[in-house]
């Protein structure tokens, strides 16, 4: 928690910072003027004068992609996003962002994905919980396809995913892929592999 009136305390070791529910960012670049990762899981809003100290911020971790300025959205690479609710409200493409992870099991994936790949068409890493609808499992195969075409997310090096539970070995991963998944376009290598309940694809 952070005392609104507070404006003297500064700390310039701090690289990380967590706000909790009940915090405010006032102030937050002075006290804290060489973040590099801010977790905001909550609703908290950084207040249009405060963000422009914020020269070092490259990871965020928030619930509503909306309540980060353009002016530090440019520097952010890496972000882990709590709700998709925000992208639906807005046209913003964001260039700069090379990593992204989504917390939540998206009920609707491919509508999801199309919206991912038009707001973020650089990213090199994704992380996504698609949700699954037996039997056929058309529409999880169809993302699938769409995330590793070569074409939507050109730049793709990484893909972490939920996976289908009947396949559970890793050497299948890679042979399931190639019979399931459009790969044609790749003229090198990629592996992948099943840990746990997840599909990880290294291309």
């Amino acid at each position: 928690m952070l005392a609104d009136d507070d404006v003297n305390s500064i700390y310039q070791n701090v690289k990380n910072l967590t706000l909790d529910t009940s915090s405010t960012s006032a102030h937050l670049s002075r006290r804290y003027p060489n973040l590099y990762t801010l977790n905001t899981p909550s609703e908290c809003q950084l207040f249009h004068d405060d963000h422009l100290g914020l020269r070092h911020l490259r990871q965020v971790t928030m619930k509503d992609i909306n309540v980060l300025p353009s002016s530090i959205i440019k520097r952010i690479y890496t972000t882990h996003l709590i709700s998709l609710s925000g992208l639906s409200t807005n046209s913003n493409v964001y260039p700069n962002m090379r990593n992204l992870s989504v917390n939540r099991d998206i009920a609707y994936p491919l509508e999801t994905v199309h919206s991912i790949i038009q707001h973020f068409p650089n990213l090199r890493s994704f992380t996504i919980s698609l949700k699954l609808r037996e039997p056929e499992y058309a529409e999880y195969y169809d993302c699938l396809n769409i995330l590793l075409d070569g074409v939507h997310l050109p730049c793709l090096l990484f893909l972490k995913t939920n996976r289908i539970k009947n396949y559970d070995y890793n050497s299948w991963a890679k042979p399931w892929i190639l019979s399931n998944i459009s790969m044609k376009w790749r003229s090198s290598s990629f592996d992948a592999f099943n840990i746990n309940d997840n599909l990880i694809v290294n291309l």
